[in-house]
């Protein structure tokens, strides 16, 4: 526990742990940095205004109501996230309350029922850590069918049959793509090589793309 306030104490037995830091931080503040601007009463309310350090001097407002020790806030962090604000705190304290009004805690952020089914697991757990130590089996006797057969409860089928699974098509699997230079190919090895009138080759040119045509050409330049 971070203060002496019993309010906290009382936190730290209603709330889970995550949603107690957030309260704690609550508390914590209403003890250092809260100052009593004035004090008013009327009609059984107590009326606060406190100033908080923490937001710049700003002022609140908190009305507590004796009857139920009730406590609404200016800030509304409780209709926001429905946990007493550091200004409700405050003027509990003020009033000499030890517990936090249970009307001002919001089940969802309580152990509740968290609690309990967890208080079931601890039970059910020392159960079977007592059987475990009064049964008669033996780690040393029994193989793993036989310790697997003690906890899942069941027995293993002699025979295990595994069909084969159903093949699918991978991505990509389809028709390739074909890119120009394997088509040249592909074409040029369909050709059948003829005779060429200028170099007088068999080839798979002609005298109008000949090797020899171009070489003449550029020996004329």
């Amino acid at each position: 526990m971070d203060t002496p306030l019993l309010l906290e104490r009382d936190a730290a037995e209603l709330y889970t742990r995550t949603m107690f830091y957030e309260v704690q931080s609550e508390i914590m503040s209403s003890c250092y940095d809260m100052s009593i601007n004035s004090i008013s009463e009327e009609d059984g309310v107590k009326i606060f205004s406190i100033k908080d350090k923490k937001r710049h001097g700003k002022i609140f407002e908190v009305k507590h109501t004796y009857l139920n020790n009730d406590v609404q806030c200016t800030c509304r962090l409780f209709e926001k996230m429905g946990i007493v604000c550091r200004h409700g705190f405050f003027a509990l304290n003020q009033a000499d309350v030890t517990k936090i009004p249970r009307h001002l805690v919001v089940n969802r952020w309580t152990k509740g029922l968290d609690g309990e089914r967890l208080e079931y697991l601890k039970g059910k757990l020392k159960e079977l850590k007592h059987s475990l130590r009064q049964s008669s089996w033996k780690s040393d006797t029994q193989n793993k069918n036989d310790v697997m057969k003690f906890f899942v409860g069941s027995k293993i089928p002699a025979e295990v049959v595994v069909k084969p699974p159903i093949e699918g098509r991978n991505k990509g699997c389809g028709r390739r793509i074909v890119g120009d230079y394997e088509k040249s190919i592909t074409q040029r090895k369909k050709k059948v090589p003829r005779l060429c009138n200028m170099c007088k080759k068999i080839d798979f040119h002609d005298a109008r793309t000949c090797p020899l045509k171009k070489t003449i050409h550029q020996s004329d330049v």
